[in-house]
């Protein structure tokens, strides 16, 4: 009866443990079908909403089912197709509201568009142009600032300058070798001016031809033609000196100005106001974030104006970064281990005998036996532990930041680290070392330092130090910890809502641990059983995206771009610019007058050329493209030349016959209107046995535009290569060409290659 029991309650395990595995595996079949139902349902969602067209569910459901089936090729192409059109509608809105004036909502719309296509150029044009057009429009809304009302009640407060008060009748002088001194005392008679002479002054023989002039104006050009200059004293006298360094230095009247500075740096000003005006008396307050010039008026106007220009505020970018630290160790542990390998005896006859000495009277020698001797023994463990731990870091940091300014980011902890030193013991003395330990705190965990650089066309520059430190060992009392240190510095270029992916910084750690007999753990099989295992990974990788957004552009206005006056190299100055020249438009081909052909006769046979100029015409002719040998041809096919609108369409582009092929740059074009790309992969030639070669690719949906570079390093095989597979998707109906615009072919000799570029015509029809 017992042992039917006992097969009964085999019998019935047995029943219960099948019917838990397979309660296990329907559960798991379970599990994958909802996974792929949820996947399909999401995928019809996302149809049913194109449909509709309602582009951003559709966008939300496709992003849905590649979650839970992210190989699904059909799933990837419609999420594509969704995002393209999806951009395009954003920007059509964005066009829309900016017709109706409407800024905020417009720059609304085209960042949506920027952030669904990255590559819609078109929509980062007219935000870049709305971010201008909203800065203008704050810079006109704001009332002024206290100090910029008292720069101009300031301005309007100058000091008015000395003006002479002479008879403004023209004047016509006509003298030869007249003395200088005679000639001035002429125009003092009819100016009503009194002039003074320095003591420098010399009188010289001078002729004079002027007519229907001004005083002013015959006064200057005299002094111009005698190199003298004049100073004003008061209203109706003016000092006359020669015109070099010391005078000029004696009598020119110097001013001062002090200029607060908003957004530049004061002493970086000081040293261009140094290198463009040559003012060599200026000051600078930290402070007050001032800056003071005393020079000449011209100078000093010419200071201003510098300044007005320079000091403007910085642009501003807003830089997303994502870090993903993701922790991953595993542990295996199992076999047999002893607590020691080692056995102990101790010889132990009598009560003498303790555990540090073996002491016994001589009498007891021959009562000595086996009975005497104690014997320790290792203990044995048997080991089956198996642990696998995984752990993820995430931070999300945004960041505004100015122009070429740095930020840095510290995610991690301090650690201390002992550090010792020794010093003599005089105390004491001896000359015994002393030991001394001090601390010092090292950073551990993930370091960053960001550099942006915005340029005027959208593009940003951002220098880029990224550095990961970790502790590799925890040390010991003795030994101080090591730390590991992975690190990147480099400098990226990114458009506006671009992102950059910064990842592999992989850490892979494995450490295999065998411990048992001699010779009992070289064996294949035993050592496993009968020797202590221990096989330990850890990995981290680091996942780092930085995505920068522009705020804010540069403050640039139009006069900010125009050209000033400053004189010449001797006198440096902001002044009137000077009368054009008449000369400047007169062509550097002489007229048919000035060549002595008569008018009229144009059509008159040309010479016959002589003989050298013959074989250089004709050599011209023979570099000319059209006299080029065609070497091959580029080839745009496709299984479809009508589809319906809605379907996608594939484009091969092949090169046929082209010989020697080492490089190829290649633009095409289509409409847009029709035509939406969605992807471009590499064709059937970069799967060929020994290919080496890489091909370069963009596009611009918006323009209706494609740009691929393909550069091979191994130019072995057939003369007809598939290069690249273009993915179309039809969006409107009508008649469409896709066709190169620009070629550029370079055989293995680097010598150009000319090849015809077929276009491709395809019709989209309604059904």
């Amino acid at each position: 009866m017992l042992s039917c029991f006992s097969q009964g309650a085999r019998s019935f395990c047995t029943a219960n443990s099948v019917q838990n595995k397979l309660k296990l595996f329907i559960i798991l079949l379970f599990s994958i079908f909802l996974c792929s139902c949820a996947g399909t349902n999401a995928f019809k969602k996302g149809q049913k909403a194109y449909a509709r067209e309602e582009l951003d569910a559709a966008v939300r459901y496709y992003l849905e089912a590649i979650r839970h089936d992210p190989d699904n090729v059909r799933y990837r192409f419609s999420l594509n197709k969704a995002l393209f059109n999806a951009s395009n509608f954003h920007q059509r809105q964005g066009e829309s509201f900016l017709n109706q004036g409407d800024l905020k909502l417009s720059l609304l719309e085209f960042q949506k568009a920027l952030e669904l296509n990255p590559e819609n150029n078109e929509a980062r044009k007219k935000k870049q142009s709305i971010l201008k057009k909203l800065e203008e429009q704050r810079r006109q809304n704001e009332e002024m600032t206290e100090i910029e009302q008292l720069k101009e009640k300031a301005s309007k407060a100058q000091e008015p300058a000395k003006e002479l008060a002479f008879n403004k009748t023209p004047l016509d002088l006509k003298l030869g070798d007249v003395d200088l001194k005679a000639l001035f005392k002429m125009l003092q008679k009819s100016s009503s001016i009194r002039f003074l002479f320095d003591e420098s002054f010399q009188s010289k023989k001078v002729s004079v031809d002027l007519e229907n002039v001004f005083f002013k104006d015959a006064l200057e050009k005299i002094l111009l033609q005698t190199k003298l200059f004049y100073k004003i004293i008061d209203s109706k006298t003016i000092i006359i000196a020669p015109d070099t360094p010391a005078k000029r230095r004696q009598y020119d009247e110097l001013t001062m100005k002090t200029f607060f500075l908003s957004n530049a740096d004061p002493e970086q000003m000081q040293k261009i106001i140094a290198s463009v005006t040559g003012c060599k008396v200026t000051a600078v307050n930290p402070g007050l974030n001032t800056i003071t010039v005393r020079d000449l008026p011209q100078k000093v106007a010419m200071v201003e104006k510098l300044l007005q220009i320079m000091d403007k505020p910085k642009a501003e970018v807003l830089i997303d970064v994502e870090i993903i630290e993701a922790n991953k160790s595993r542990m295996k542990e199992y076999g047999i281990e002893l607590s020691q390998y080692n056995i102990l005896e101790t010889f132990s006859p009598g009560p003498l005998a303790t555990a540090t000495t073996s002491s016994f009277r001589g009498n007891r020698f021959s009562y000595v036996d086996s009975s005497d001797f104690v014997f320790q023994v290792p203990s044995i463990s048997y080991k089956l532990l198996q642990s696998d731990s995984k752990s993820k870091i995430k931070a999300k940091p945004q960041l505004r930041v100015l122009d070429q300014e740095t930020v840095k980011i510290r995610l991690g902890d301090k650690v201390p680290i002992a550090t010792t030193t020794f010093v003599p013991n005089y105390g004491t003395g001896s000359l015994n070392q002393q030991p001394i330990t001090s601390y010092q705190m090292q950073d551990i965990g993930i370091n960053i330092e960001l550099t942006p650089r915005i340029h005027h066309d959208g593009w940003i520059t951002m220098k880029l130090e990224f550095e990961l430190t970790f502790i590799t060992s925890p040390g010991t009392s003795v030994l101080p910890p090591t730390i590991g240190n992975r690190s990147v510095k480099t400098i990226i270029r990114l458009q506006d809502n671009e992102t950059s992916l910064l990842a592999g910084l992989l850490r892979d750690t494995e450490r295999n641990t065998l411990r048992g007999f001699p010779g009992l753990a070289d064996l294949p099989i035993l050592k496993h059983i009968f020797s202590s295992n221990k096989k330990e990974v850890d990995q981290t990788d680091i996942i780092l995206t930085i995505t920068p957004r522009i705020i804010k552009f540069p403050d640039i206005a139009e006069s900010d771009l125009l050209n000033y006056w400053v004189g010449t190299e001797e006198e440096i100055g902001l002044k009137a610019a000077p009368p054009p020249s008449p000369f400047d438009d007169i062509s550097e081909e002489p007229s048919e007058k000035a060549s002595g052909r008569p008018e009229g006769k144009n059509e008159k046979k040309s010479q016959p050329l002589k003989k050298e100029e013959k074989e250089a015409t004709t050599e011209e002719k023979e570099k000319t493209p059209a006299a080029e040998a065609v070497k091959g041809q580029l080839v745009l096919f496709s299984d479809l030349k009508s589809v319906v609108r809605g379907k996608p369409l594939a484009v091969k582009l092949i090169a046929d016959g082209v010989e020697g092929l080492k490089t190829l740059a290649l633009e095409l074009a289509f409409d847009p209107r029709i035509l939406q790309l969605t992807n471009i992969s590499e064709g059937a030639l970069f799967k060929a046995q020994g290919f080496k070669g890489h091909l370069f690719k963009s596009f611009d949906n918006a323009a209706g535009k494609i740009v691929l570079s393909l550069a091979l390093d191994d130019v072995e095989g057939g003369s007809s290569k598939e290069i690249a597979l273009l993915y179309f998707h039809t969006v409107n109906s009508g008649s469409a060409s896709i066709q190169a615009i620009k070629t550029n072919i370079l055989d293995t000799k680097m010598q150009k290659i000319t090849a015809l570029c077929k276009a491709l015509a395809v019709t989209v029809t309604e059904k």
